[in-house]
């Protein structure tokens, strides 16, 4: 269906938008790419740019998994309820997947934990809310966000399954999880090498 391709494709270029790689060369002239980790997401921004622009950057990509979602939901409610529960699925990884694979840095994306746990807000808010819970507890011991992400990719799915979501629900959260998880491992190789930075 032409609608649905052309849904997907807007949640993809919406997702895509490289929120971190535009703030830092705003705010500072600096190519985020070029420093820290590389990566464009907001604790790299935060690292090298300041607290403003990390908390500016969050907000972005939190946003570009949420609208997307969020138009989908509408869109089944309140027109095109043949769609099924799992077009807004769909679109919310559409919108991850932009992000972690953005064509305009050449598919050199972010690493999807905010704009995951945006998309899925709306999905499953309190398996999002309870992974953030993990986030938190993770970070607060290790002092590693790295390990707190990696604590969303592995929590939310489980979490899901806890509060007994719908199968296409699980498959979700286990793709979302598992592209979180996928791409951290650099930094899991850098937490064993004893040279990630820590949150200060």
């Amino acid at each position: 269906m032409l609608f649905i391709a052309v849904f997907l494709t807007a949640a993809f270029l919406i997702g895509s938008i490289p929120f971190g790689y535009i703030v830092a060369k705003r705010m500072s002239g600096i190519n985020i790419q070029t420093v820290g980790s590389g990566n464009i997401g907001s604790t790299n921004v935060g690292r090298f740019i300041g607290r403003r622009a990390e908390l500016i950057t969050q907000t972005l990509d939190i946003a570009k998994g949420l609208v997307p979602t969020a138009a989908a939901l509408v869109t089944i409610h309140y027109q095109y309820e043949s769609l099924g529960d799992s077009f807004p699925l769909a679109v919310a990884l559409a919108a991850i997947c932009g992000h972690n694979f953005t064509p305009w840095l050449k598919f050199r994306g972010g690493k999807g934990v905010n704009t995951t746990l945006g998309a899925t807000l709306l999905l499953a808010p309190l398996s999002t809310l309870l992974s953030i819970a993990v986030y938190f507890i993770i970070v607060r011991v290790s002092r590693y966000i790295a390990l707190g992400s990696i604590g969303i990719g592995i929590s939310l799915p489980l979490f899901c399954w806890m509060e007994k979501g719908s199968g296409a629900t699980l498959i979700y959260a286990a793709i979302a999880g598992t592209l979180i998880f996928l791409r951290h491992t650099g930094n899991i190789q850098r937490i064993i090498s004893g040279i990630e930075d820590r949150k200060e």
